[in-house]
């Protein structure tokens, strides 16, 4: 079952009824109250339990069974599964129950305060703090590219992450912040990159990225072949590559120039703009550099690229979330 869950799909709707349903059964999952094999609520005393509609329920349920934690056995109801989901929600479960446990016996016994208060204090505190201090980084290129992946952690795990790129660093230990313990970034960098982890100290993951949608649409509707800038023949050919292969039957262009924005105004003179309004795509590196005015360019656009499906829970994980991708 578990090799076609899509785990991510409960964040689609995580400010819903449902979303609310489904996360409130992962974290009773988690913590082992619920194991493999018990029997969820019936769909009639969950509706009193969580006020809602049964077919709210129904898709909950649905929800988690498509996340691999719940099997449903007809005129028997919902169990919880066991399977490869089921162990990745409790990683770390005996670990943060014995934590929990410490921590609730210091506060009660050397603040005599609630619990739950100085939790939420505590949380608050921290999201402040991390907001100032991230302790995880993307690092890419160029400070544009990285600030897109880093946005699109924030946005999907709560989390916020530094974006720094390889200049920044230059391949040395001490630029990169102190607080910094995490870097992700791409394949393409990621043995540069990877040469200053130390761990436990600061480690590196790869994170697998592919042209996003919105692109792959626009390239779509292009008529058997574009035009790509680059000012690199590596980067170019990889990029070109990766259209190619994304995009069957579509061919590239490269053009590879020194001075970009010298090359854009060849490329729209008067004479060339005659003879085609194609549009010129650019790597995301080489588009960040450019001036307003082109990035405003109709016919200018950049090849951008987005964090594979596939790689959330190995993000989840790289950013220290105790309970993987449900921790988000």
């Amino acid at each position: 079952m578990s090799e076609h869950i899509n785990e991510s799909s409960i964040l689609k709707d995580a400010d819903g009824k449902i979303g609310t349903i489904v996360k409130h059964c992962l974290y009773i999952i988690a913590t082992g109250k619920w194991r493999a094999g018990t029997r969820l609520p019936s769909i009639r005393i969950a509706e009193k339990m969580w006020s809602v509609n049964h077919l709210t329920i129904q898709r909950a349920y649905r929800r988690l069974e498509e996340l691999g934690l719940v099997e449903s056995r007809p005129r028997s109801g919902y169990f919880v599964a066991r399977d490869e989901a089921l162990d990745r929600i409790a990683l770390h479960r005996h670990e943060l129950d014995r934590f929990h446990r410490k921590v609730t016996e210091l506060i009660r016994e050397d603040l005599g305060l609630s619990t739950l208060g100085v939790l939420r204090y505590l949380a608050q505190l921290e999201e402040i703090r991390s907001r100032e201090e991230p302790e995880c980084a993307f690092v890419e290129c160029t400070t544009y590219q990285a600030a897109g992946h880093a946005k699109e952690i924030s946005e999907r795990l709560h989390l916020s992450v530094l974006a720094l790129s390889t200049t920044d660093i230059k391949g040395r230990r001490t630029r990169i912040p102190h607080h910094v313990r995490r870097i992700l970034t791409t394949h393409f960098h990621f043995e540069e990159v990877n040469a200053l982890a130390d761990p436990p100290r600061l480690s590196v993951a790869a994170i697998p990225i592919e042209i996003s949608l919105p692109v792959i649409s626009h390239l779509a509707s292009e008529h058997g072949k574009i035009l790509l800038l680059e000012t690199e023949q590596e980067m170019a050919r990889h990029l070109a590559d990766d259209v190619e292969r994304r995009l069957k039957g579509l061919r590239v262009k490269i053009i590879i120039a020194s001075d970009v924005e010298a090359e854009l105004n060849r490329l729209f003179s008067a004479r060339s703009a005659e003879k085609s309004r194609r549009t010129i795509y650019l790597s995301p590196r080489v588009w960040g550099s450019l001036e307003a005015q082109w990035q405003k360019h109709p016919l200018v656009r950049s090849i951008e690229f987005q964090i594979c499906e596939s790689a959330w829970q190995t993000i989840a994980v790289a950013t220290g979330l105790p309970l993987g991708l449900f921790a988000s």
